[in-house]
């Protein structure tokens, strides 16, 4: 399946950007109860956008904002894999491209809130926790942060 997979950036307001809001609703808000908030998509105009594709259809994706006030820092947020696709290995290859994206735009540091159910996923990858646990969106969630040399 991995091989069927194609990473590509998603314009802000597109199809595929409208489509990628349906499933990050889907996966992070509505077992939740909730809803995906102007909140959640605000500035969104101004972040990177990528989704995992398998045949023309979006499985996966995720949003990377700079962060204002830290030079070379980013924020891996939003991050939502389709159901179906959930623990293939697409989340890890959709992290890893997003890191890739951020060093090409000379990012030196990731930051993320994660859900404290996620953090054994973001430690194999290298993420250290950074802040005690918090709730979020009614769950609890660290910081995680991962920096390049």
């Amino acid at each position: 399946m991995h091989d069927a997979i194609e990473y590509t950036p998603i314009e802000h307001l597109s199809e595929g950007y409208k489509e990628t809001l349906v499933l990050r609703n889907a996966i992070l808000r509505v077992p939740l109860g909730l809803a995906l908030s102007d909140t959640d998509t605000a500035n969104e105009d101004q972040q990177i956008h990528i989704g995992a594709f398998n045949q023309n259809h979006l499985i996966g994706c995720v949003v990377i904002a700079p962060v204002k006030h830290e030079v070379a820092t980013f924020r891996i947020r939003q991050m939502a894999i389709s159901e179906t696709c959930q623990g293939k290995g697409i989340g890890k290859s959709l992290l890893m491209h997003a890191e890739e994206v951020i060093k090409n735009n000379d990012g030196k540091r990731i930051i993320l809130d994660a859900r404290v159910i996620a953090q054994g996923f973001y430690e194999s990858l290298k993420y250290t926790i950074t802040s005690d646990e918090f709730i979020h969106n009614t769950i609890p969630h660290i910081t995680m942060e991962k920096q390049f040399t």
